[in-house]
């Protein structure tokens, strides 16, 4: 047997093996079978890091890749499970079954027992300069000997090919240092078979090649030492189109020659996978800066690392496996080599960058000669934290030395191990300079709250606050609460900042108080808990970890703060919020006047940005628009020292101001309105819930806010939420404004209004109807605003089914509007309209080329043919079902409104929108089937950059689009768009809103028309019971579905259970809809069709 090929069996060395299949043994026996490869996994994915936790998500990560299935945590904890019952069976490994720990789970057992482990432990100590040959030889060879052929085989994956990779490396470094150490022992002939075998793996790799030759060479065999080179030199033309390097061509050389073979290179060993450290040259300035002849101390052949006191403090640590791998990688992998060897990491303070610097530290100390930290945010410990190491380095001029940094810097430059310094809390990239050694084989991390300007080789990786999961696991191990709905809600408040969640499961578990407590008492006293202790390994509570950031900010960039401060954090517009000044000219108190430089100088307002974003108190969300995010703790903490409450009032104010300004009443008057609806709705959110906490509920102001949120909510397309927020505006608002008030009533007005668009239309016809009385009385039967609360009356009587009540309702209104506002007045040709479309619902169509035209010429008379406001009515129109219309009329009339409203309000303005669906509409009514679909497709693109993928129109689009889809006869393509828009739509807007129940009621149809009959009937079967319980019995809604529902049973094969429904269905559409209705003909017709088909089929 080959000396590589031999192992230590039995167990006696290992018990859990990595280094070919993996398995796990007990003494003399194997274990049986560890299952899956996903199974297998596990186990290798715990044993990698044995006696250390491993974090939940980095096992996923480990196992399923990127791609990890929804389910990935519960299949984790089957495996775990299966694992703990195999290891079970085990006699002397009873205790090594993975352990909960930290947030994550271990291997609670002797790293050594693990054959990786193991390797890496006999191939470092085999590197120790002070060991004999021997002595090096027999450890790689034990190590070598760990080797069952290739590494984690037959696991599937990402991480597992990267470690294979890895650990390849890591096995051809060794057996290069034991050939190399057999040689000088004169074992020639035990070095030939394994290298040679080695070689067919890597048959390019030069060292292996040079061992070879000079094993032939020693044995006599010149000849195959030449052939070996010659075969190398031919591949590596070919394959690399390069020749041999230095070391080979001379001893090609020497062979030629007939002299004796150079001797091989010092035993060097790289367990980590690093390439060989080269000694560096000690710089000939040394004396001058040291002005002694002492040697410094050098730490090749010392066991032992120096390490920094300020390492070890660390607290708990979660997550940030992608940033440790990141940092790893450009420090060592072989993606960086010639790269920069200084990575900085930056993020806001509180973020965890210390804690990351200090755990990257404890977990690569091994590596490293000399780890030290430097405590960099101030002279005074920068010069001692230097001092320190230099008094390791070089204790007997270390006294004489007045520079402690440039001579450190010198030492490190010539120290033949790797060193590691870290250099903790550098304010900014200028005072970094200095502080990083110029030379020397090593690596410095910064740690810097500062993200601009840092020199281009330098590595800056962006540390984020934990994710919800961490954050939770942080805080259940902290705290010893495993409450994780407590949690959660705690991880949100704080934003998963590692600082704060540190601070809270500690004052939790010393308080001995649950998480649920310390969550209530965070919401009462914020301010308090803020200033509570710190964690062990960070110098700052969450109070003062920003304050120096906030001392070195100029008054505009303070004063930026200070009132974003009060906004939803996740998308700040500051260039809608810092309107010009004219628009809030005199409402400013003179306590905010550093504001006024924000508003009038543009300039000034993106260098104050850009000084907040350089401290990481704010970051950038999109550029273009200058908008920004700001941290939940960032914003607590500058709310925090407004030093009075008065101060505080003065800022929400501004604050409202502001936001008033920016989104105003009439949205229409906000460029690119369209894309700020979801943005003002939470900026609005979050200053209600501060203005009620500042200056009361009852404030103006925070009724102002109140009315703004609920409508920029609605604008979002939230109605149902939007109609909530008016009704608890209300409340307030008849409490401290009266029932009558005018804002009182208009906040009627609006929850009537959203409450039919959440789909309540009885209750919203109700609610007009109630407030008509109440402005009939307070205002007038004849005012404006009692004339507009008749018309939606009309409107929603309609939408609830009662067509032939909202004909009459209109007609009684358009006398009004006749004797009242003239015969030409806009609204009275818009209540013609009205009127004009109920009766073509309740009877027969009206020509509505009389109305249209006068409408808009009368329109135009009053406003510019442009105005926003003829564009948006001369839109709203002609929206008409079109039936027995001239639809070249209705689409020209669109194609001539379209260009003006996207040149008046803007190609994504939601009226813009209306008009191209419209459009689109018509020309699908004109037989153009294709062109409508196609048209639908592009306004669907349109309608979800603008308005949003689950928006009220958007959904109304992909409704159309599917309905058109199933016209051109692509049925199943319209089934399954409707499908997926129902999903969509029971989650946005509710399982039996009308619009959902109208889905439902579609996706029935297109599955009959795609062959699926039976299916069908059960999904029409199944809608009409929630049709006629949402809408009723009679509305007309709810007799289509039961004409559909009759149409199909026949068509399954029940002609007389056909013959049934329709016999049932016709007298009531009579009632409803009139004898003559067309609706009411087709089931006449149905009725006498079926009565035929079941009279043939008793026959």
């Amino acid at each position: 047997m080959s000396v590589l090929a031999r192992r230590v069996g039995g167990g006696e060395v290992v018990e859990i093996r990595l280094l070919g299949v993996v398995e796990v043994w007990d003494c003399d026996r194997r274990l049986p079978d560890l299952g899956t490869p996903q199974q297998r996994a596990v186990v290798a994915a715990l044993a990698v890091d044995a006696g250390r936790p491993v974090m939940l998500h980095t096992l996923i990560d480990r196992i399923w890749d990127q791609a990890s299935p929804a389910g990935a945590k519960p299949a984790l904890y089957a495996h775990i499970s299966r694992l703990r019952k195999a290891l079970d069976q085990a006699e002397t490994v009873r205790q090594a079954g993975p352990v909960r720990q930290a947030g994550g789970y271990a291997l609670d057992i002797d790293p050594d027992s693990v054959d990786l482990h193991r390797f890496h432990r006999l191939t470092t100590a085999a590197r120790h300069s002070e060991r004999l040959v021997a002595e090096q030889a027999g450890l790689l060879n034990e190590a070598l000997g760990l080797w069952r052929g290739p590494p984690l085989a037959g696991l599937p994956g990402e991480w597992a090919a990267r470690m294979r990779e890895d650990w390849n490396q890591q096995r051809l470094d060794a057996t290069v240092a034991w050939a190399r150490a057999e040689l000088r022992l004169g074992h020639h002939d035990e070095v030939i078979g394994p290298v040679r075998q080695l070689l067919t793996e890597h048959p390019l790799t030069e060292p292996l090649t040079a061992i070879l030759m000079r094993a032939l060479v020693a044995a006599g065999r010149d000849s195959e030492a030449l052939d070996r080179y010659s075969l190398t030199r031919s591949r590596l033309g070919d394959e690399l189109g390069s020749d041999p390097g230095p070391e080979l061509r001379a001893l090609h050389e020497a062979i030629l020659r007939g002299e004796q073979p150079l001797p091989s290179p010092d035993l060097v060993v790289t367990p980590g996978g690093r390439p060989p450290a080269t000694r560096a040259q000690f710089p000939p300035d040394l004396h001058s800066v040291t002005g002694h002849d002492h040697e410094p101390r050098h730490l090749e052949g010392l066991t032992d690392t120096f390490v920094s006191p300020h390492v070890d403090p660390l607290a708990d640590f979660f997550g940030r496996a992608s940033e440790l791998d990141a940092m790893h990688t450009i420090f060592t992998g072989t993606a960086a080599r010639g790269a920069s060897k200084t990575v900085v990491l930056t993020g806001m303070g509180g973020v965890g960058k210390t804690s990351l610097a200090r755990a990257y530290a404890r977990h690569h100390r091994a590596d490293y000669g000399v780890v030290w930290w430097i405590r960099a945010e101030e002279t005074a410990t920068i010069d001692g934290d230097f001092r320190t190491l230099l008094e390791i380095l070089a204790p007997h001029d270390a006294g004489q030395i007045s520079d402690a940094a440039a001579a450190v810097h010198a030492l490190l430059a010539d120290q033949p191990r790797p060193w590691l310094l870290i250099l903790d809390n550098v304010p900014d990239a200028s005072s970094a300079r200095g502080l990083v050694p110029a030379a020397g084989d090593g690596h410095v991390l910064i740690t810097s709250q500062a993200t601009a300007h840092w020199p281009s080789g330098q590595a800056v990786i962006a540390v984020e606050p934990l994710g919800q999961e961490t954050s939770i696991d942080l805080l259940t191990s902290l705290s010893l609460d495993d409450d994780r709905d407590a949690a959660q809600v705690l991880a949100q408040e704080l934003g998963g900042m590692p600082l704060a969640l540190a601070q809270a499961g500690a004052f939790t578990r010393a308080g001995a108080v649950t998480l649920a407590t310390y969550l209530r008492l965070y919401r009462s006293r914020r301010t308090e808990l803020h200033q509570e202790g710190r964690p062990p390994d960070y110098p700052h509570t969450v109070a003062t970890t920003w304050q120096l950031a906030f001392d070195r900010l100029t008054p505009t960039a303070r004063a930026l703060l200070n009132v974003v401060c009060f906004y939803a954090p996740d998308a700040i517009p500051v260039h809608h919020l810092f309107t010009p000044l004219h628009r809030v000219e005199g409402r400013l108190s003179d306590a905010v006047e550093p504001l006024s430089v924000l508003l009038d100088d543009e300039l000034a307002r993106h260098r104050a940005v850009g000084e907040v974003m350089a401290y990481s108190l704010m970051a950038p969300v999109r550029a273009a628009t200058m908008t920004v995010s700001m941290h939940r703790l960032v914003q607590a903490v500058t709310r925090d020292q407004f030093r009075t409450p008065s101060a505080t009032r003065e800022w929400v104010k501004a604050a409202h101001i502001l936001l008033g300004a920016a989104f105003p009443t009439e949205p229409r008057t906000v460029v690119s309105v369209t894309t700020q609806h979801h943005v003002a709705r939470d900026l609005f959110a979050e200053l209600l819930l501060v203005e009620q906490r500042v200056l009361g509920t009852d404030h103006p102001d925070t009724l102002a806010t109140h009315e703004s949120l609920a409508r920029w909510t609605g604008h979002a397309g939230d109605t149902a939420s939007a109609r909530d927020l008016y009704t608890e505006l209300l409340q307030a608002q008849r409490r401290v404004l009266g029932a009558e008030h005018p804002d009182t009533l208009a906040t009627y007005y609006n929850m009537s209004l959203f409450t039919g668009h959440a789909g309540d239309y009885s209750r919203a016809r109700d609610l007009c109807a109630d407030l008509a009385t109440v402005q009939q009385r307070v205002v007038g039967a004849e005012h404006l605003d009692t004339l507009a609360t008749r018309s939606r009356h009309a409107y929603w009587t309609g939408q609830a089914g009662d067509i032939v009540g909202a004909r009459d309702l209109a007609t009684e209104l358009l006398i009004v509007q006749q004797r009242v506002l003239g015969a030409e007045h806009l609204e009275t040709i818009v209540g013609r309209y009205n009127t004009a479309f109920w009766t073509e619902k309740a009877e027969n169509p009206a020509a509505i080329h009389d109305v249209y035209p006068h409408l808009r010429s009368m329109q135009e008379q009053v406003m510019d043919a442009e105005h926003p406001g003829t564009v948006t009515v001369r839109h709203n129109i002609p929206y008409w079902p079109g039936q027995e219309f001239d639809f070249a009329f209705l689409r020209a009339m669109f194609t001539d409104l379209l260009p003006v409203a996207k040149r008046t309000l803007g190609a994504e303005h939601p009226f813009t929108l209306k008009c191209h669906y419209n459009l689109t509409r018509w020309t699908g009514y004109l037989g153009n089937t294709a062109g409508a679909r196609d048209l639908y497709t592009d306004l669907l693109t349109i309608g979800e950059r603008a308005l949003g993928a689950e928006h009220p129109d958007t959904l109304t689009t992909r409704h159309n689009l599917a309905y058109w889809t199933g016209l051109t006869g692509a049925t199943v393509a319209a089934r399954e768009q409707n499908a997926q828009l129902l999903a969509v739509r029971e989650r946005v807007l509710g399982a039996e809103h009308p619009h959902t129940l109208t889905t439902r009621h579609n996706l029935a149809h297109w599955t009959a028309h795609a062959g699926d009959t039976v299916g069908a009937w059960d999904l029409f079967t199944a809608l009409l019971p929630v049709r006629e319980r949402v809408l009723g019995a009679e509305h007309p809604d709810t007799l289509t579905t039961r004409h559909h529902l009759a149409h199909w049973t026949g068509q399954t094969g029940d002609s007389a259970g056909a013959r049934d429904l329709f016999a049932e269905l016709l007298p009531v559409r009579e009632r409803v809809l009139g004898v003559e209705h067309p609706n009411t003909q087709i089931t006449r017709h149905n009725l006498a069709y079926w009565t035929m088909q079941a009279a043939a089929s008793d026959g």
